[in-house]
């Protein structure tokens, strides 16, 4: 919650240093059996010279200004896929429909079935490039797809629920991933399918990360909300008023 916005919260704010997702442990070993890209890409009808674009956020979550800018995208990457969850087939109809209204083939959109949890998390390493939804962000998917090694693009916005994707962002220390306009956003995406040196630096980055960024660092996170619960328990104590707490930061 950034400064000039406290005034919004009736509550006081505890500040912890980074956001946390146990990923690391959740989803430990669930990639050391998976498949490799290309027999996993086989396995769904996409061949590994493709680019893959990828949210598996729900649908609600997909308002027409994103699904319009992820249109303009796939029409200025020839080669390249959208691959979504099937969570009903009105949405797939409806999308694949609205798809040819940009002049995009409705084949383009790939919808694949809901799985058990770790055959969804393996069906990450099809994925190139995570797109997130704007309005409302992914958190889980977010981090699943950064923890598989699949870089992800949002845009920061005014709202809690929409600088999500920015704090995993800057977790994993991929500030540059963060878009201020849905413009700057496409031309991210777009980058990163046409220039390969950057996007191989971005992939290389986020896996020597993944073992020691902040992002699945649980243990410090802990200790640094313990360290503002004492706070504030000292704070009461002491008779203070309640106020806003920053982080204390742990090495």
């Amino acid at each position: 919650i950034p400064q000039d916005q406290t005034r919004h919260y009736l509550e006081k704010i505890i500040y912890v240093p980074h956001i946390i997702n146990d990923c690391k442990s959740a989803a430990k070993f669930m990639l050391e059996d998976a498949p490799d890209s290309v027999h996993l890409r086989a396995k769904y009808g996409i061949s590994d010279d493709i680019f893959v674009y990828a949210c598996f956020s729900r649908p609600f979550k997909i308002d027409p200004e994103l699904f319009g800018v992820w249109m303009e995208i796939l029409a200025e990457t020839q080669g390249s896929v959208m691959l979504l969850l099937r969570h009903n087939t009105n949405v797939e109809t409806n999308l694949k429909k609205e798809a040819m209204k940009y002049g995009v083939e409705p084949e383009r959109l790939c919808f694949i079935d809901l799985v058990p949890f770790k055959e969804h998390i393996q069906r990450y390493r099809i994925v190139d490039l995570f797109l997130d939804t704007v309005t409302c962000n992914g958190m889980a998917t977010g981090c699943e797809a950064l923890w598989c090694g699949s870089p992800m693009i949002t845009v920061t916005g005014d709202r809690m629920c929409n600088r999500i994707g920015a704090s995993l962002l800057e977790s994993v220390g991929l500030n540059e991933l963060i878009a201020d306009s849905m413009e700057n956003y496409k031309k991210l995406a777009v980058s990163l399918n046409t220039n390969e040196d950057k996007f191989i630096d971005i992939i290389r980055r986020l896996d020597r990360s993944r073992s020691n960024c902040k992002l699945f660092d649980s243990e410090k996170w802990i200790r640094s909300f313990e360290a503002a619960l004492e706070t504030a328990y000292r704070n009461f104590v002491q008779g203070k008023k309640p106020e806003n707490i920053p982080h204390e930061p742990f090495e």
